[in-house]
């Protein structure tokens, strides 16, 4: 009997994660829209250097801040604050939203 199974795998497992992408590049460039993710670990300056964008950019764009956190609404109104649009996803101890 076999101790290992060995599975080939003929085309990418992120195919699908790929094709998806690429539809929503597609979308974002036919609406003019600039898409930025940011993600770092916690204290790493994410919403630091988000509130200096905006204070930059806030005469000139349009821009909306989606700030995901396990149980918290902190970074959301610090974005607001700082005069972005802000919705706040609490992500439950999940790293990304379901």
């Amino acid at each position: 009997m076999e101790q290992v199974k060995i599975l080939q795998i003929k085309q990418s497992v992120f195919a699908n994660n790929d094709a998806q992408a690429e539809a929503l590049r597609r979308e974002l460039k036919e609406r003019k829209l600039y898409l930025l993710n940011l993600m770092s670990s916690p204290g790493s300056g994410k919403t630091t250097t988000l509130t200096r964008l905006i204070a930059a950019l806030k005469d000139q764009l349009r821009i909306g801040v989606m700030e995901a956190d396990i149980d918290s609404d902190v970074d959301a109104r610090t974005i607001a604050a700082a005069g972005a649009k802000a919705i706040q996803l609490h992500t439950g101890g999940m790293c990304q939203p379901p």
